[in-house]
């Protein structure tokens, strides 16, 4: 199958652009694993043959790194759902410094943390999985909307020192209601909107040009 997509060319204009295929191949266990199983292995193996560069065959089955890590982001999704409905998650500010040794602060990061009983957790546990099941929107309004109560309350002290940063995820550009919602919020706050800074990962941008161009705008 990848060998007669390679033979394929799809015309750009007067352009001819290669074609490739990514697949994903969820192998069924001696244990009998359910259909939705199987296909949610494959779908993660997609996935993964794109990660690795595309135009690849990736497999998933019961005793390889893609089930364990398939399996991970399932339990880590449960309990990203279940700290969503339950409003536990937390904000830590991180400052940014100069890199030539001064002492000056040039202005803060918003973090996002999951609480665990007494703990903390950091997006290190959870990102990939709310990357992979698509609820990074829903993070980064809970992001947004939380961190602009706390700055309209007490962020005084923080704005002197320079700008707050927040983290738009491409799932969250991407979305015509996100955007809405995030001016919305903006309109909404009594903070200078000079001292916010939406940031966008580099790479995100790149590959999806035209949206992040709309949120810019």
């Amino acid at each position: 199958l990848r060998a007669d997509m390679s033979q394929l060319t799809y015309l750009h204009g007067e352009r001819a652009m290669p074609v490739s295929v990514s697949i994903g191949i969820g192998r069924s266990g001696a244990g009998g694993d359910t259909i939705a199983h199987v296909i949610a292995a494959a779908e993660y193996a997609c996935k993964r043959a794109k990660e690795l560069g595309r135009n690849r065959v990736e497999i998933s089955h019961a005793d390889n790194a893609f089930a364990v890590t398939h399996r991970n982001d399932a339990l880590a999704y449960a309990g990203l759902q279940s700290a969503l409905k339950a409003n536990r998650f937390g904000l830590e500010i991180q400052s940014i410094h100069r890199l030539d040794g001064q002492l000056d602060v040039l202005g803060h990061e918003v973090l996002m943390r999951m609480r665990e009983g007494d703990d903390l957790i950091g997006p290190g546990k959870f990102l990939a999985a709310a990357e992979r099941y698509h609820l990074m929107p829903a993070l980064d309004r809970w992001v947004i909307a939380a961190a602009l109560r706390s700055l309209n309350a007490a962020g005084g002290p923080l704005l002197d020192e320079g700008w707050i940063s927040l983290n738009v995820s491409a799932q969250s550009f991407r979305s015509d209601s996100f955007r809405s919602a995030l001016i919305e919020q903006l309109a909404a706050s009594s903070l200078p909107l000079e001292a916010l800074c939406i940031e966008l990962r580099e790479t995100s941008a790149a590959h999806h040009m035209r949206e992040a161009e709309a949120l810019i705008h």
